[in-house]
């Protein structure tokens, strides 16, 4: 892999690596990335009226959590722990926001919880391995995509100098079931098709793994490497690319539609109907009595 280091005012190719990126900068660049392609899959009306919001406590945490876990020279520098402190109406957070600035300043029960699911990862033996080969942590990629034309990005959590990926999320609970619907709702299969073919754009060659690590927020930070199945990649990728063909089609038209239902019929939810067809049967039941 050929690594660009990130400076001011650097040129960036169209296919290529750059390590050290802001992350601002690289939300300003040019081209479609994963959460603009799941924003196209719900309607190209929802990317075309995206709003730029202010980062969440929650995405704060999230981000001081890969910190601590990925870059932790990075974290013990960039970011300050309050302790003893958990109301960030209080004087002493708020000097250190001014420091360190809202999202980098953590309150001692936030701080807790970044320090406990970082550490929880070092007893997982496949992500220590992951984590501990030569790799790079937030590395930003730039390609064009052949048939379309469409600039495309991407931003890897770890990836290893071999090329083996592992993407970092934060859940409420890391078990299969859980994961699995997580991993549909927040369409994480459609983001190692894309991560999976920005890289092959650039280096010419397959990853060499990609895997999930699904670590829960709350102690004692339960986690687990989840790799997907077959049947489970190759659906990601035909949504994927599904959705970058609505982007580039929309982007060279101009035009960016909605929902293409304007009218339907509508009933009540599943699990409604289900209770009520119990309920019918029991009534009948009954009357046979």
């Amino acid at each position: 892999m050929e690594i660009i280091k990130y400076t001011e005012g650097i040129e960036i190719p169209d296919f290529c690596f750059i390590e050290g990126m802001p992350d601002s900068v690289y939300h300003s660049r040019p081209g479609i990335s994963n959460s603009g392609l799941s924003m196209i899959a719900r309607s190209p009306a929802h990317y075309a009226f995206r709003a730029n919001r202010e980062p969440s406590r929650a995405m704060a945490i999230g981000s001081a959590f890969h910190a601590a876990l990925l870059e932790p020279e990075r974290f013990a520098v960039e970011w300050q722990i309050v302790r003893g402190v958990n109301d960030r109406r209080k004087a002493e957070y708020k000097d250190a926001a001014k420091v360190y600035g809202g999202d980098k300043a953590l309150t001692d029960s936030e701080g807790n919880s970044v320090e406990v699911m970082a550490s929880s990862v070092a007893s997982n033996q496949e992500a220590r391995e992951i984590l501990s080969q030569k790799g790079y942590a937030e590395l930003s990629a730039f390609a064009i995509d052949p048939e379309t034309k469409a600039p495309i990005r991407a931003r890897y959590d770890w990836i290893t100098e071999e090329g083996r990926v592992l993407d970092v999320k934060k859940t409420q609970d890391c078990r299969e079931r859980a994961f699995q619907n997580s991993v549909y709702s927040y369409r994480y299969h459609c983001q190692e098709a894309m991560y999976s073919h920005v890289y092959e754009l650039i280096t010419g060659r397959e990853l060499d793994g990609f895997s999930f690590l699904a670590i829960e927020e709350q102690p004692p930070c339960a986690n687990i490497v989840w790799t997907l199945d077959a049947l489970a990649k190759d659906i990601g990728r035909r949504e994927y690319r599904s959705a970058l063909d609505a982007y580039a089609l929309c982007a060279g038209s101009g035009e960016w539609p909605s929902y293409p239902e304007s009218s339907g019929l509508l009933s009540l939810p599943e699990w409604v109907l289900i209770q009520y067809d119990d309920q019918d049967n029991n009534d009948m039941t009954f009357n046979e009595e």
